[in-house]
C-alpha cells in the first residue's frame, strides 16, 4: 500500500499544534490569559481537532477511490466504510 508523505506531515502538524496549546495553557498564568499571545496559541490550537477530521476524510476518500479502482462490489465497500467506522470507534472488526 503507498502511503502519502503529505498526510504523515499533516498528523504531524497538527499533534505539534495541540501540544503547544496543551502545554501553553497549562503553564500560562492566570494574568496573561486576557489576550495577546495566548488567544492566538488557544486559536490555532483550535484547529487541530478540525484537522484531524478533514484528514479522516481526506484518507476515506482515498479508501473508496483506491475499492472503486480495484472494481469493488458497492456491498464490499460498504463493508470496508463500516470496518473503518469500527476501527475508529475501537471495535476490532
Amino acid at each position: 500500500m503507498n502511503r502519502f508523505p503529505f498526510l504523515d506531515w499533516l498528523r504531524g502538524l497538527a499533534l505539534v499544534i495541540m501540544i503547544e496549546c496543551h502545554v501553553f495553557n497549562s503553564f500560562a498564568r492566570m494574568d496573561v490569559r486576557n489576550g495577546g499571545l495566548y488567544a492566538l496559541s488557544q486559536f490555532t490550537g483550535g484547529m487541530a481537532g478540525p484537522l484531524f477530521l478533514f484528514m479522516a476524510g481526506m484518507t476515506f476518500a482515498f479508501q473508496m477511490d483506491r475499492l472503486e479502482r480495484k472494481q469493488t462490489s458497492p456491498r464490499g465497500r460498504s463493508v470496508s466504510c463500516l470496518r473503518r467506522a469500527g476501527y475508529i470507534l475501537g471495535w476490532r472488526t
